[in-house]
């Protein structure tokens, strides 16, 4: 489980101390804990760290089709009011699994009170056709690395499932 977390996730990803994962087809949830190394002189978590924890809730969200995903191709965050004296909770709901693209809806609200912090919109494209380094590859290397590549995002699912375990 630990080898599958450090191959998918940077280690300042790592570093954020995201907690409570829950995880289940096309939905993910987590709890980000306010830190010092997060806050403004002013207390309040900053932006930035925010947004990085929803790109990461929503890429595990995105992790449960069993298709290849790209990456984020667009992220855009309203935020609602200061995180301040209080966790933040990121949940993520895919809307849709397209061809190319999966388009994911996200809040983040307070742990205790429930008050909505900020609302985003993210998508994520996906391969639609091999990655270009397949094409130096025989058919059956084709076949082979595409089912690597099957397998290591099931392996990512399956780690993401035993986390509701």
């Amino acid at each position: 489980m630990q080898a599958a977390f450090d191959w998918v996730f940077a280690p300042w990803i790592k570093e954020m101390g995201l907690t409570d994962f829950v995880v289940r087809d096309g939905y993910c949830s987590m709890r980000l804990p306010l830190q010092d190394k997060f806050k403004f002189v002013s207390g309040a978590m900053c932006g930035q760290a925010i947004m990085a924890a929803i790109d990461t809730v929503a890429a595990m969200a995105n992790a449960t089709s069993p298709r290849t995903a790209k990456g984020t191709v667009y992220q855009h965050t309203h935020f609602l009011r200061p995180a301040v004296n209080d966790d933040v909770r990121i949940e993520a709901q895919v809307k849709r699994f397209g061809k190319a693209s999966s388009y994911i809806d996200c809040t983040v609200t307070f742990v205790g009170s429930g008050e909505l912090v900020a609302q985003a919109v993210l998508e994520f494209a996906f391969f639609t056709t091999a990655p270009d380094n397949f094409l130096s590859y025989n058919r059956e290397d084709q076949a082979r690395a595409k089912l690597r590549i099957l397998q290591d995002c099931n392996l990512a699912k399956c780690w993401l499932e035993s986390l509701n375990a």
